[in-house]
């Protein structure tokens, strides 16, 4: 999968390179690998972002942020407003969007609210195993509602669109 995702990015890349606007664009999506242990029932998620003629960055709060294979239905492209957005959520705002380990939520839920600015909702680590329980003992985006409202808040920068 990580072939063709990168094959997808390169041709892409290739068509942009005629646009005076292809570096403006960037592809997000997130990666999965084995909870804690290898052989684990649950897997572990994280947010990645590219940016053509750049390097591939990778954020998790809670647990590493390599080592992974790409979750499939999380993979989008997006102007720059979505990706400084998903940029202040993932890594620069930690203050009001981490979410607090075990007692709001789990890297399920960091990664859905790093992705959240490019589909709006669309796009969430439902693929990851576990993920469907991580739901429902804390939502999509964190047990607390109104920190995630603050989270979406601190990296509006006073832009329509959410």
């Amino acid at each position: 999968m990580k072939k063709i995702l990168f094959i997808f990015i390169a041709v892409f890349a290739a068509l942009c390179v005629s646009n005076a606007n292809a570096a403006s664009y960037s592809f997000v999506w997130a990666e999965k690998k084995p909870a804690f242990i290898d052989g684990s029932p649950a897997d572990h998620t994280y947010f990645c972002i590219a940016r053509a003629y750049c390097p591939t960055y990778r954020y998790s709060y809670h647990g590493s942020n390599y080592g992974g294979s790409y979750l499939s239905g999380t993979f989008g492209i997006t102007d720059n407003k979505g990706d400084t957005r998903s940029r202040c959520i993932a890594c620069y705002n930690r203050v009001s969007c981490e979410v607090r380990y075990l007692s709001e939520g789990v890297c399920h839920q960091d990664t859905n609210r790093a992705l959240y600015p490019i589909g709006l909702g669309k796009l969430t680590v439902h693929n990851a195993r576990m993920a469907t329980y991580f739901e429902g003992k804390y939502n999509t985006y964190g047990r607390y509602i109104w920190r995630w409202a603050k989270c979406k808040q601190d990296c509006w920068f006073g832009e329509s669109g959410w």
